[in-house]
């Protein structure tokens, strides 16, 4: 189950390619977070576009970080893998990681992973982090975390937001308090992105992906 799975999810960024509208902001990027990375087939495309890229790719699932460095040997010297999440509070969270579909994996049970098992991850903050490191700038910010995007894209320092010239997200609204959440969002993401495109999800009226710009 889980290989097909994964070739879903390769044709999905590879074939229809769900992110083509960032090709043109990969091929003049350096600096790329992939927040969510999964498997690391993002990354894998990004590269594709853009083979110079350094990028800073959090997966706090080990067994599905693990697959992604298998998958992005080849370009190892160029990514910071990090084993863990991201929050607004640092420490350790009870996860549901769905071994059926391991993109589902998430904070919470819901439709989308209603047969996850609770493991315990770790999350850091993302404020923190770009601190840490010293990042001045992030060309693309790729964030795929199953419902946890309000809190770390709501926790973000303005100092911070303004390192962000273009963030690709997927938004989940899974119940009223999601919608109440996103509305704010939108209204935060036209105050901190010149331009903000968002596209429905082929598969759920209850996923969008948003693309905003600087």
């Amino acid at each position: 189950m889980m290989k097909d799975y994964n070739k879903a999810l390769y044709h999905e960024i590879f074939v229809t390619e769900e992110y083509a509208m960032i090709k043109q902001s990969l091929a003049g990027a350096k600096v790329v977070f992939d927040i969510g990375g999964h498997v690391g087939y993002f990354s894998l495309w990004a590269l594709k576009q853009n083979p110079e890229l350094v990028i800073h790719f959090f997966e706090p699932f080990p067994q599905l970080l693990e697959q992604a460095k298998a998958n992005l040997e080849d370009f190892s010297d160029q990514i910071v893998f990090n084993s863990f999440g991201l929050a607004k509070q640092a420490g350790d969270y009870q996860f549901f990681f769905n071994p059926e579909k391991t993109m589902q994996s998430s904070q919470t049970s819901s439709f989308l992973n209603s047969k996850g098992q609770l493991q315990t991850v770790h999350c850091e903050n993302l404020n923190y982090y770009l601190d840490n490191h010293a990042i001045d700038q992030i060309d693309v910010l790729k964030l795929d975390i199953e419902g946890m995007e309000y809190e770390v894209l709501s926790d973000l320092s303005p100092e911070n937001r303004k390192k962000i010239k273009n963030l690709i997200a997927e938004i989940h609204i899974l119940s009223d308090l999601d919608l109440q959440k996103w509305n704010a969002l939108k209204s935060q993401l036209s105050s901190y992105f010149s331009k903000a495109d968002i596209f429905p999800s082929p598969y759920t009226d209850k996923i969008l992906l948003v693309y905003a710009q600087n």
